[in-house]
């Protein structure tokens, strides 16, 4: 370890291998400074390779505890001279920006007008506007420290804290609670630490890493002894909470980001000079199955505090991080980035993966105009820094798997290409909920982390239904059975006006095609009767 000495703190510099960690930082400077209060930033890298910082100031409020939100931006470098002022009324908290994979950009934030508990509300930038602010939850209790990350499958994860303040006689509880926007809906919120847990969590961060998993890192404990906790989710269910940070004092602030070449970072504010603190990091190389040691960036030596620090993966290769300072009284805002870019990394990730169809019958229903065939669409982009040859296969999945091909190609840097697979539905195609799954072959240098993103598989996406089950609900039922018994003898109104059950014809009931509900498909639907999916 060497030391640097920059604007009256210490600031320790790590030995750097380029592209693998430990990374040297320096490029210190002042992003938002001057006489207001300026804290909890967040960051954001946007598709469009614009860099965004969201933070809480009493710049404009008149007020030394009323705080609004702020949002900068860096463009090919350059941060803007300007801020936006995101809020005017209200005690206003705890920034924290997203991208969804349309491009939209979600920024939430903590927000108190009139009542005694705090919200949490957002708002979405759109076409180079912000909508009106909304509340996303209600409570008579504080909703405070909201964060949010994107799955590789587009569900946004909302997290945030839950305070119990309204004992005056104990301490108050602190929980973390979750939601998730999939498909354009809201779901309920859950509550994601145990209401049994004495101790406080709170103070939350969420990233998504390239193997699918959603963590979050938060704080707990009781003052003074607070260390950080992680739990994933591996798309089915949450791990257990795990320690992640060894301390006898209090650790907050934590911020989870994993870089260009696949590792898994984790930054926090350390209260190593009470009431001073310090930087902290430490990475895993491995998906998170091993950490390095804790690692102190900054000194509190000279009681200038660092604290706050919020990390994000640049399109500009570099890896940056903004945090809150005191070297001149105030706080202000500045960044840290790695000396040298994240590179060169070797990295193709399979973006996406879809069917056109998310019901079908085996074989296809012809009497409604369903194919046999469904058709995969999946997408591939080389993230890397040389060109890369690539296998891709795809195949569907249920208690077997059916190979449905396999194609290579060859994809140079920054590209992406789209491929289509075909599925026959004719083949032994039992009823079930099917998997979609994508692998690409790894490239020669890539990383643990960065092999991740080669495979992507979407659960339960198309459900093979029994023959028989006419009203498409999974299983082949009584009620089905009776519904084509009930058809017997009937044919379409337009094809056969005179037939005097015409009425009661459903192309869906016509299960061999022949215009007419007759003995065959009665049978096929008794003969499937009890599968259930």
């Amino acid at each position: 370890m060497s030391v640097l000495a920059i604007a009256g703190w210490l600031l320790t510099v790590q030995t750097l291998a380029a592209g693998t960690p430990p990374y040297s930082w320096g490029n210190n400077q002042a992003i938002v400074s001057g006489q207001a209060v300026n804290t909890q930033p967040n960051g954001l890298q946007a598709s469009n390779g614009t860099l965004w910082l969201a933070y809480q100031s009493n710049l404009n409020t008149g007020s030394p505890s009323r705080f609004d939100v702020y949002i900068k931006t860096q463009t090919a470098g350059h941060w803007s001279p300007a801020i936006q002022r995101m809020t005017s009324n209200g005690y206003n908290s705890a920034p924290y920006l997203t991208q969804v994979q349309d491009g939209r950009i979600f920024l939430f934030w903590a927000r108190q007008i009139s009542s005694p508990s705090s919200l949490i509300y957002y708002s979405v930038f759109t076409n180079g506007a912000w909508a009106a602010p909304v509340s996303i939850t209600q409570t008579s209790l504080n909703d405070t420290q909201p964060s949010a990350a994107v799955g590789r499958d587009g569900t946004l994860y909302l997290v945030w804290t839950r305070v119990n303040s309204t004992c005056s006689t104990c301490t108050p509880s602190k929980h973390l609670y979750y939601k998730t926007l999939s498909l354009g809906s809201w779901s309920l919120e859950s509550l994601l630490t145990p209401p049994s847990d004495v101790n406080w969590n709170y103070g939350s961060s969420v990233s998504a890493s390239k193997d699918g998993r959603i963590w979050v890192v938060w704080s707990r404990g009781i003052f003074p002894a607070i260390t950080l906790y992680y739990s994933y989710f591996n798309g089915t269910v949450w791990s257990s909470s795990t320690l992640i940070t060894s301390s006898t004092t209090v650790d907050e602030h934590p911020s989870m980001v994993q870089d260009r070449n696949g590792t898994i970072w984790l930054f926090w504010g350390r209260q190593t000079c009470a009431p001073t603190y310090a930087l902290f990091n430490k990475f895993s190389k491995d998906n998170g199955a091993s950490w390095s040691p804790d690692s102190q960036m900054t000194s509190c030596a000279s009681a200038i505090d660092s604290d706050e620090p919020v990390a994000v993966q640049g399109t500009d290769k570099y890896l940056h991080m903004f945090y809150v300072t005191d070297p001149v009284g105030a706080d202000e805002i500045w960044e840290l980035s790695t000396l040298t870019q994240v590179y060169p990394v070797n990295d193709v990730a399979v973006t996406s993966l879809s069917a056109n169809a998310t019901l079908i019958y085996p074989g296809g229903l012809a009497s409604i105009g369903e194919s046999s065939w469904v058709k995969l669409t999946t997408t591939l982009i080389n993230l890397g820094d040389s060109s890369e040859a690539v296998t891709l296969t795809v195949s569907v999945s249920n208690t077997t798997t059916t190979n449905l091909g396999t194609q290579t190609f060859s994809l140079a840097v920054g590209a992406s290409l789209t491929l289509n697979f075909y599925w026959n539905t004719s083949f032994n195609m039992k009823p079930g909920l099917y998997s979609l799954n994508a692998v690409a072959s790894n490239s020669p240098g890539e990383t643990v982390g960065n092999v991740a993103d080669n495979t992507l598989t979407v659960r339960r996406s198309v459900h093979v239904l029994p023959p028989g089950d006419v009203d498409q609900d999974g299983s082949t039922t009584a009620v089905d059975v009776s519904q084509v018994k009930y058809a017997y003898g009937s044919q379409p109104c337009s094809l056969y006006p005179t037939n005097p059950v015409c009425s009661r014809f459903n192309p869906y009931f016509d299960i061999n095609n022949d215009q007419f509900v007759g003995a065959i498909d009665i049978s096929v639907t008794i003969a499937h009767y009890g599968i259930f999916t």
